[in-house]
């Protein structure tokens, strides 16, 4: 028995992601509708081609459809190509099932000819909830499906997901693929280094790869985010991150764990260079912490009216100095900055070191560096037994491949592994070699810069002398008027080597007044 009421009808076609918008489902769908509603004579005011998934987000193209319906003054029919165009889950029935019920609304399934209306049968209503459990049981094994696929592919390294910047997919199906952009790639792993180095803003790297990705007219464009994604991303190293949990890839890593690391210490801040302020340079900015409450010490100047005109006195004072209005409490005094430089160029002068010490320290350095050269031709020694272990293994695999006792699926995923594992070895070698070098080399400097400390600091510009400070001083904490240093490892060394070397001068000119001292 037929009890249509409704003459006008929306016409809804879905699909829940853009690329199937590309295929024919849309066109199809709506060839399909549009025909029924034609056949039963339905005045179509409106045609929804809705993208947007059934199950995810309030789909909001869907509800607009709703309003639009609830806004007509006499009955309207949705013609729809199939129920799982409609819903994939119960919560649209809530919505749907009180307007068919008051007259407002029919249903009609274009596939099934199953139409729902007021006086539809019990029978009807049931075979509309069957069809969603239906399409619902299709979304749940469908996405268990997916998720034994994901599963699958981490365990053998493979990523589950687009390519990040740097990289590209290739290939389509059971092919699929990952591999370094070949021009994107070398401007990327520039751009690491920068960063690495601390002295570059992140806007200032986003320049610098849009300019050069320009110059090579590839078109690719990035902004901050994503190049800050691509800073704190471990997938260029060899590893990819996936709900918190990090697991080996097998694809060619762009760069090495050592500068990956590096990057990481510049997020965090240990070596991010602060950026120049614009206003009056002063040696202490950014250096002096207040001990009371351990804020940022702020200079500041103050004029005073003399007889000749006005005189500025600089002076350091903690930034909370004002807040004590607001019941933060600071009991930070001001000091001149003429009083910190003397005490800070005090501090200085006991870094110095006698020509004698300097010899010691620095022949010292030379025994060390030929005992560290020895340990790393050990270790270099080591590296290579193991590569020549490599070359074995992979000699085996090709042999068992040849064999047929191994797939070639399998003996490309270990030669991956193979190639990457031998890579960080030679990355290995060369770092030790170069760090071990540049370490024994950065010492010496140290020893003799500390002989002509005092005179350099006092001929710097104060861009400078604020760098050597920073050098020099882990910490510096004004407390009261006094400010309290902490060396930072180089120069505690050295610190502690010019004490014993004064220690031991008095001594030799004065042996029993040190004794009668306990010394």
């Amino acid at each position: 028995m037929k009890n249509y009421i409704a003459k006008k009808a929306v016409i809804l076609s879905r699909v829940s992601s853009s690329s199937q918008e590309d295929g024919q489902s849309l066109d199809a769908q709506l060839e399909k509708t549009r025909e029924y509603s034609k056949q039963k004579a339905f005045k179509v005011l409106k045609e929804y081609r809705i993208i947007e998934s059934s199950t995810r987000g309030n789909r909001t193209e869907f509800n607009e459809m709703l309003d639009f319906v609830k806004a007509q003054k006499e009955a309207i029919a949705i013609i729809v190509y199939n129920v799982d165009r409609m819903q994939r889950r119960f919560n649209e029935s809530v919505s749907l099932e009180p307007l068919i019920k008051k007259g407002k609304l029919e249903l009609h399934f274009v596939t099934t000819g199953l139409v729902l209306h007021k006086d539809s049968p019990a029978s009807d209503f049931m075979v509309w909830d069957f069809n969603v459990v239906g399409a619902r049981s299709y979304v749940l094994m469908l996405s268990e499906s997916t998720k034994r696929g994901v599963s699958r592919k981490i365990s053998l390294g493979q990523l589950p997901g687009r390519a990040p910047i740097g990289y590209k997919n290739i290939g389509t199906g059971k092919n699929k693929t990952i591999v370094i952009d070949e021009l994107i790639a070398p401007i990327l792993k520039e751009v690491f280094e920068m960063h690495a180095t601390g002295n570059y803003s992140l806007l200032e790297l986003v320049r610098v790869f849009n300019q050069k990705c320009k110059e090579i007219g590839c078109g690719k464009k990035t902004s901050k985010n994503p190049l800050w994604r691509a800073f704190r991303n471990p997938f260029y190293y060899g590893v990819m991150k996936i709900k918190g949990l990090e697991f080996p890839h097998i694809y060619e890593p762009l760069i090495t764990k050592e500068l990956f690391d590096r990057n990481q210490a510049v997020i965090r801040g240990h070596k991010r260079q602060n950026t120049k302020c614009a206003c009056k340079e002063n040696v202490f900015r950014g250096i002096v912490k207040c001990k009371d409450c351990g804020t940022i010490i702020s200079p500041y100047t103050k004029d005073r009216k003399v007889k000749n005109g006005i005189n500025q006195h600089s002076y350091l004072r903690c930034s909370r100095y004002q807040a004590n209005k607001n019941g933060v409490e600071c009991h930070a005094e001001n000091v001149a900055e003429e009083s910190a430089l003397k005490q800070v160029k005090a501090e200085i002068s006991k870094l110095c070191i006698g020509p004698s010490l300097a010899e010691d320290m620095l022949n010292d350095l030379d025994s060390f560096g030929k005992e560290a050269v020895n340990i790393k031709q050990r270790a270099e020694q080591n590296i290579r037994t193991r590569l020549t272990a490599i070359n074995t293994q992979r000699d085996n695999l090709f042999s068992k491949n040849a064999s047929g006792l191994i797939k070639d699926d399998y003996l490309d995923q270990q030669l991956k592994k193979l190639k990457q594992e031998e890579e960080l070895l030679n990355a290995k070698i060369n770092n030790s070699a170069q760090e071990t070098a540049q370490s024994i080399f950065d010492m010496k400097r140290v020893v003799k810069l500390t002989e002509q400390l005092p005179r350099i600091f006092e001929r710097s510009q104060i861009n400078h002398k604020g760098l050597i400070l920073k050098t020099i001083f882990a910490n510096v904490l004004l407390n009261g008027k006094t400010l309290e240093f902490t060396y930072t490892k180089p120069f505690q060394v050295i610190s502690e080597g010019s004490l014993c070397s004064k220690t031991y001068r008095e001594w030799e000119s004065n042996p029993h007044g040190l004794a009668a001292n306990g010394f």
